[in-house]
């Protein structure tokens, strides 16, 4: 009986399990046969160098999405090979061919010879050739799988989908070399060539045949200790003999046991470098085999001081337009890299960041050009740090396999866990991070104008404005707003900034939902936008949300659907003074008049950034892992954004919807054709974000995200108990927030400082809430959330004064706000205790059942009299002089039971923050989420 197949994802050990002994073979078959529809229209006419880039580019495209055929198979059957899926090895096995491929070629080693006077050998005699055929070779080097001859099975795939688009003889002499990236004892067709032995070296050093190590391996056991309960016989005991290694482990002595079960131990952890060597001996033998010895480079670009170029402006508007403007120059060097190398070199990329692999031989240039393209979308104010030495940077092949070189010095007596978790590729980040942080960013490149005091850009206030009169200055301020026209200057970034801000305006329609028959359809109008607007990140957010709407208005919320009829177009506000009067005008049942003479509203910046993210990736014992890691980190937080943001928006439409409303009525209610979105973003980058809000929908955008996090990532448990198919992460992951609700004109450096102290809490908060007894962490997802409304000016030092524990005699330590709170402590509903009653479980109840605002529960906070007993005694008294039919007596009651929340010593208040949170939400529950989450 052929045992069942499992892909088992790497965070969460949710395993994807089939029983169908043909799954490999048919997924290849649907995989290849993908790739041949999708290019074959593509190549016709072409040479064969663009054929083969069309068809390479295409695959890299399909093995990077989540409906590919190859990410829901294993790219091996065996612990911990079935970590990986055949898309990721594939990727990361043609990154690093493609780096050894150009390395190889700029040190002039002949790749032709070997193939005699052959179509491929012409390829070969170029560098773009060389690159392409290697790609092509990798890519699809394991196209035969899963059968006995997995070698011929590749010949055979492979020749078959390149003849089968045309590629003629080629086809055959490419399948061939495919087929021998194999080599020991039991390969058949070992490599023969240096393109072979290319594609065998990149093949081993991305195989995924090491468990993950890094400062997990302790909090693993239990999570290892599941997995193999829920596996095949063979696996179960390899994951069990290992967890039995890890439990009975000594660091004082090393192991323990010196048996045959810890020969196997060895083989997949980091323990032995002779083991090692002997199984990886041929890395050793490159020059051999190649002609010359091979290192590659790691290449991490950093941008210098990206935050501080975000929000150095006393300009709201000008915060979107410098973290679009980042976003974008990322994007366009990320592009340039590619078309130096290929999509795959990256390992990873997001906002003002990229890791990749690249040939050392190249790197000072590829980091001086990727510097200048930066530099000319940005102009100036930033720059990225990026090393140019290659000797600091670069590896070679062995290291690249098993972890730096250090982390194994005198590994025969060193035995602590300290050292081996640091034996894995994660562990190159780091050295990376640690080179550029000392490099000098005295470099990043300023204005090059001297500044005056009185000439200073009043947006910045760091470089000299331009003359009113300059027609760069002129062509800028055709397109201002008349607010802004008035006095206007500006120094050359800040210009460039306004410059880009102005392209954004292309998007006056942004998203449209047209309602006919009880259907939906979302979409982006079609307009052919500028790369500056296709690439910011308002529009790259946008293009997720309608894609989840269309989904959601057409199942989960048909009802909402078939109340509307018609079209509504939602676009982009042109000032934040906007944004909070959203939600005012829709309780109206109303459209939101342009700006005029509204005034300003309360918005909500809400920053926040991913925990122990990056201490996961430090882990991944793979090029390939970490590379996968990357990629489900930096799509969780940016597809939790768009869910939420998604769920806002639905929210604002049931505000119009007489099906939702029984509070106006149906003459007073209609759809408007136009509304404004009510929110904003300011960057993404892999695990942080900032975006602006509308405030009244704080909780439904904060409830909506946590749901998404859950769903990736599991709910928190003590104990690592789940479902086969259920997502549980094997380490505390999540994401704190910190929130700042204020005056949309509120100073927007005091404003930011509120907000990063806000976020700092959150961290420390959700840090502390990762532990339990005994020091163990828990597992599983939850976001931390500190919020503060601002009535004044928005300052640091409001929030430390906030946060800072009170001690008012012999009482126990106290503290005015009951933030941060866990999600759980925010949203449960899952208590029917009145003492135990969640955040927003008690703001709805008193809100909706017993009619207590805002003002009625403010007035029993004074800050002189924080005392527990007397506030309790002060609610009680009050709800005793009501009459005992009205319902506000209950109210007040259900108040002085939840008056508090301990934890340890501390006594933290919370009718101070049910209060403004009451006032965020203007005493109507209806901005409320209409249901509580799962718990």
């Amino acid at each position: 009986m052929t045992s069942p197949l499992f892909l088992v994802d790497p965070i969460t050990f949710k395993i994807t399990k089939t029983e169908d002994p043909n799954v490999w073979e048919n997924c290849t078959c649907k995989f290849l046969d993908r790739v041949k529809q999708n290019v074959e229209k593509q190549i016709t006419g072409k040479n064969t160098i663009d054929r083969l880039t069309i068809l390479n580019n295409e695959m890299v495209k399909l093995l990077d999405s989540e409906d590919c055929e190859w990410s829901k198979i294993p790219s091996d059957t065996r612990f911990p090979g079935f970590f990986s899926s055949m898309s990721d090895h594939s990727l990361a096995t043609s990154a690093v061919g493609v780096a050894i491929a150009a390395e190889l070629w700029n040190k002039k080693v002949d790749l032709a010879s070997e193939y005699g006077d052959s179509e491929l050998a012409e390829l070969l005699k170029s560098r773009k050739g060389v690159i392409e055929v290697v790609r092509t070779l990798c890519l699809l080097h394991d196209s035969g799988k899963p059968s006995y001859d997995h070698e011929e099975g590749t010949r055979k795939a492979v020749e078959d989908l390149l003849s089968r688009i045309g590629f003629g003889k080629l086809a055959s002499d490419l399948a061939i070399s495919a087929s021998r990236h194999h080599y020991g004892k039991d390969s058949k067709n070992p490599p023969k060539t240096r393109v072979e032995w290319i594609v065998a070296y990149a093949d081993k050093v991305a195989v995924q045949d090491r468990v993950f190590a890094g400062k997990i391996i302790d909090v693993a056991v239990q999570p290892l200790r599941w997995l193999g309960g829920h596996v095949d016989a063979g696996n179960r005991q390899k994951i069990f003999q290992l967890v039995d290694f890890f439990e009975r482990y000594d660091e004082k002595v090393g192991e323990k046991n010196k048996d045959e079960e810890l020969k196997e131990i060895k083989k997949i952890f980091p323990l032995d470098y002779k083991c090692l060597r002997d199984l990886d001996s041929e890395l050793l033998n490159v020059k051999e085999r190649l002609g010359e010895d091979v290192h590659l480079a790691l290449i991490l670009f950093e941008g210098a001081g990206i935050q501080g170029y975000v929000t150095k402006s006393s300009s709201a508007r000008h915060l979107v337009g410098r973290g679009s403007l980042v976003e974008l120059a990322t994007r366009l060097v990320a592009k340039k890299l590619e078309e130096i190398l290929a999509p795959e070199s990256i390992i990873y990329v997001a906002s003002g960041s990229m890791f990749a692999i690249v040939p050392p031989s190249e790197l000072t240039q590829i980091v001086e050009l990727l510097n200048k393209s930066f530099g000319e979308i940005v102009k100036g104010g930033i720059s990225l740090k990026g090393c140019k030495s290659p000797d600091e940077v670069s590896f070679n092949l062995f290291e690249l396999k098993t972890g730096p070189k250090f982390t194994w010095i005198n590994w025969e007596k060193e035995k602590s866990l300290s050292r081996i978790e640091r034996r894995n590729f994660g562990e190159f980040y780091t050295i990376l991070n640690n080179i550029i942080s000392v490099l000098d960013v005295a470099a990043v490149k300023k204005s090059d104008l001297a500044v005056s005091a009185d000439e200073i850009c009043p947006i910045c206030f760091e470089e000299k404005s331009l003359p009113k009169d300059d027609p760069s200055v002129l062509d800028v301020m055709k397109y201002l707003p008349a607010d802004e026209k008035e006095e206007y200057r500006a120094g050359n970034i800040c210009l460039n900034v306004d410059r880009h801000r102005n392209n954004l305006k292309n998007l006056e329609k942004f998203l449209i939902i047209e309602f006919n028959k009880g259907r939906a359809s979302v979409y982006l109008p079609e307009k052919e936008h500028p790369d500056d607007v296709k690439n910011s990140p308002i529009y790259e957010i946008i293009r997720m949300v309608s894609s989840i709407l269309d989904e959601k208005l057409n199942t989960k919320y048909r009802e909402l659907t078939e109340g509307f009829s018609g079209s509504v177009s939602f676009r982009k506000v042109a000032s934040w003074d906007l944004l909070g009067f959203q939600s005012e005008y829709a309780l109206k049942g109303e459209e939101v008049p342009e700006e005029g003479e509204l005034g300003g509203s309360d918005v909500a910046f809400i920053k926040g950034d991913g925990d122990n993210f990056g201490l996961i990736k430090s882990a991944m014992n793979s090029l390939t892992l970490y590379r996968k890691v990357s990629k489900i980190f930096k799509e969780v937080i940016q597809k939790s954004i768009a869910e939420a943001l998604s769920e806002v928006i639905i929210h604002q439409l049931k505000l119009y919807s007489e099906k939702y409303r029984s509070d106006i009525t149906s003459e007073n209610l209609k759809l408007p054709s136009k509304l404004h979105l009510p929110f904003d973003m300011v960057y993404f980058g892999g695990d942080d974000f900032f975006l602006v809000l509308d405030a009244g929908f704080i909780f439904t955008f904060l409830q909506a995200f946590r749901n998404a996090i859950l769903d990736v990532l599991g709910k928190r448990k003590q104990s690592y108990d789940k479902q086969e198919d259920e997502n549980l992460s094997i380490f505390p992951l999540g994401v704190s927030l910190g929130v700042v609700v204020a005056p949309s004109k509120a100073p927007i450096h005091g404003t930011i400082s509120a907000l990063n102290a806000l976020e700092h809490n959150s961290k420390k908060f959700s840090k502390y809430k990762q532990k339990v007894e005994d020091g163990k962490v828990v597992f599983g997802g939850e976001i931390s959330v500190a919020l503060e409304r601002f009535t004044t000016i928005p300052s640091e030092e409001s929030v430390n004064e906030i946060y800072e524990p009170k001690d008012f005699g012999k009482m126990t330590r106290i503290h005015i706000t009951s933030w941060p709170l866990l999600g759980e402590g925010i949203f449960s509903d899952s208590s029917t205790k009145e003492d135990t009653l969640s955040f927003v479980k008690l703001m709805k109840k008193l809100l909706e059942e017993y009619g207590i605002r805002s003002n009625s529960v403010a007035e029993f906070f004074r800050f002189e009299t924080l005392n527990e007993k007397e506030i309790k005694l002060r609610i009680k008294f009050k709800a005793a002089r009501l009459d005992k039919r009205r319902p506000e007596r209950e109210g007040y009651n259900l108040l002085a039971n939840n008056l508090t929340i301990k934890e340890d010593d501390l006594i933290k208040f919370r009718h101070r923050d049910i209060a403004n949170a009451m006032k965020i939400i203007k005493d109507n529950p209806l901005l409320l989420p209409k249901e509580l989450d799962r718990g």
